[in-house]
C-alpha cells in the first residue's frame, strides 16, 4: 500500500515547522517568497494531496457525500510578474467568466509565474471541480493529470502527453485556405518566419510552423530550406534577430525568390511590417505577409493579413468538454477539438509584382 504523504513529510524535507507548512499551503503570505516557493515545490515533488476526509470532518461535513463546489478555475501563465494593463487578458477573462456562469459554475483564475513557483491552495485542497489549463509547462500539466477533470486550452501537446482533452485553433486548415487564396493571386515563392523549438515548454510557434509546412505540402508546394527563418529568439533579442532576418529576406525579395511571407506569430510579422520598408521593400507591392493572430477583437485592428483565434468559440468548446467531465461523462474518442480561425483580410496580401 502506498504511503500517504502528509505535511509532516513536507516539514521534514524543508526544515520548517508543521504550523508554517500548514499556513503556507493554505495560502499564507506572511512568509518570505523563497520559503513559500520551497514549500510548494516540495509539496509538488512529493505529490502531496490533502486528506479531504479529514478536512471535511473538521468542518462537520459527511465524508461519504461527494461535494460539488461549482467552481471552475482557469490557470494561465504570465510572461512577467504582472499582467496589469493587459486589455487582451481582461476581455478574454470576461468571456470565460460569462460562459462559465452560463453553465451553472462560478469562475476563478490563477495566474502562474514560473519564476515564483506554482502556488495554488484551492487546487491542491480539492476545492476546484474542474480546471482549464492554458500553461505550456509539461511538469504542471503532468502534476494534476488524473487528479481532477481538466481541459487544455490553446496548448499544443507533444506525443508524450495523451488522453487529455484539449481545444486548439485549427491553423493547418486556416493556412490551407490562406495559401489557396494566395495561389489564386499568383503567389508561388514563399518564406516561413518563426522561431526555434523551446526546451522548457510547449511552443505554439513550432506547432504553427508545422501547420504551415503541412498546408504548403497539401497544395504540392515546396519551400527551400534557406527560406525558412526560425532562429533562436527571445524578448531580449527580438529586435536584433528580426533586423538580421529582415536583411536576409530583403535580399531574397529583390532577387524575386520570395513574394509571400508566412509567419507563425504576429510579433514577427508586425516587426517585419515595420522593418522591411526601411530597407526599400514595399508591403504588399513587393512582398505580401500572412500571419497568425491571437488578439483580433481585443486590440486595434491589425494591418497584417492574419488567421485569427475565435476566442468565444474556443472558450465555449473548452467549457462544454470540461462540464461533461465534471458531470461524470468521459470525453469521447476525440481528445482534441479544433476551432477554425477567422480570416482577417488586413492590408498585406496582394498579387505579386510581375
Amino acid at each position: 500500500m502506498k504511503t500517504r504523504i502528509t505535511i509532516k513529510d513536507i516539514a521534514r524535507e524543508t526544515g520548517l515547522s508543521l504550523a508554517s507548512v500548514s499556513n503556507i499551503l493554505r495560502g499564507g503570505e506572511m512568509y518570505a517568497e523563497a520559503t513559500r516557493k520551497r514549500v510548494w515545490d516540495t509539496a509538488h515533488k512529493l505529490n502531496y494531496v490533502p486528506n479531504r476526509q479529514a478536512q471535511e470532518l473538521r468542518h462537520g461535513a459527511n465524508p461519504e457525500v461527494k461535494r460539488l463546489n461549482h467552481l471552475i478555475m482557469r490557470i494561465d501563465h504570465m510572461g512577467g510578474p504582472s499582467i496589469e494593463d493587459n486589455p487582451f487578458e481582461a476581455v478574454r477573462q470576461q468571456i470565460f467568466d460569462w460562459e462559465t456562469l452560463q453553465r451553472g459554475f462560478f469562475p476563478t483564475v490563477y495566474w502562474y509565474y514560473r519564476e515564483q513557483g506554482f502556488k495554488c491552495p484551492p487546487l491542491i485542497d480539492n476545492l476546484i471541480d474542474g480546471v482549464v489549463f492554458g500553461i505550456p509547462h509539461l511538469e504542471i500539466i503532468k502534476m494534476f493529470h488524473g487528479r481532477l477533470p481538466m481541459v487544455l486550452m490553446d496548448v499544443p501537446i507533444p506525443p508524450s502527453i495523451q488522453n487529455i482533452p484539449r481545444v486548439n485553433v485549427n491553423m493547418r486548415s486556416g493556412f490551407i485556405d490562406a495559401v489557396d487564396k494566395a495561389k489564386s493571386l499568383g503567389h508561388s515563392r514563399f518564406a516561413l518566419v518563426g522561431s526555434s523549438e523551446k526546451k522548457h515548454f510547449i511552443s505554439g510557434d513550432v506547432s504553427f510552423r508545422n501547420d504551415i509546412l503541412s498546408a504548403l505540402n497539401f497544395h504540392n508546394l515546396e519551400i527551400s530550406r534557406n527560406q525558412i527563418f526560425c532562429p533562436e529568439i527571445s524578448p531580449a533579442t527580438h529586435w536584433t534577430v528580426m533586423n538580421e532576418t529582415a536583411d536576409e529576406i530583403a535580399v531574397r525579395v529583390r532577387k524575386k525568390q520570395i513574394t509571400l511571407i508566412l509567419s507563425v506569430n504576429l510579433s514577427y510579422a508586425s516587426t517585419l511590417y515595420e522593418l522591411l520598408p526601411k530597407r526599400g521593400i514595399r508591403i504588399p507591392q513587393d512582398v505580401s505577409i500572412i500571419s497568425t493572430e491571437s488578439r483580433l477583437g481585443f486590440s486595434d485592428p491589425q494591418p497584417v493579413t492574419s488567421l485569427c483565434y475565435d476566442w468565444k468559440k474556443i472558450i465555449q468548446q473548452t467549457l462544454d468538454v470540461l462540464v461533461k467531465q465534471i458531470q461524470g461523462d468521459a470525453p469521447d474518442n476525440c481528445t482534441e477539438y479544433l476551432i477554425q480561425p477567422v480570416f482577417n483580410p488586413g492590408k498585406t496580401l496582394a498579387p505579386p509584382k510581375s
